[in-house]
């Protein structure tokens, strides 16, 4: 009996500890920002610019889109973590990883440095 209810306990704590920091579950969140520019000649620093922005997860793409004139992008995606990219453009792009919250929204600005 006393054997029963330690392996009960154990798998109690177990169950709890794989869900510790699980981000995996749950109604998806959102992720929004522009691309910005910055140096170069033409437009002035922060101006925004049209490129795609992929997304991947765990090496994989799971989205993306080509933004309009304003550089703005949304995705909503299951919760997890997240890299953005900016592709599409002879600027150097900053990456940014994200992590994506059940019901959350996240503002994730890119920005590309035009030579």
């Amino acid at each position: 009996m006393l054997h029963a209810a330690v392996v009960a306990t154990v798998l109690s704590l177990a169950a709890c500890a794989s869900t510790e920091g699980d981000t995996s579950s749950g109604p998806p969140g959102t992720v929004h920002g522009h691309i910005h520019m910055s140096g170069g000649p033409g437009p002035s620093a922060g101006a925004t610019m049209s490129a795609t922005v992929a997304v991947s997860r765990n090496g994989h793409r799971v989205a993306g889109l080509t933004t309009g004139d304003d550089g703005a992008f949304t995705f909503s995606l299951p919760p997890g973590t997240y890299d953005l990219a900016v592709t599409g453009t002879d600027a150097t792009c900053d990456r940014q990883r994200v992590t994506v919250t059940s019901g959350a929204d996240q503002l994730a600005d890119l920005t590309c440095s035009v030579k």
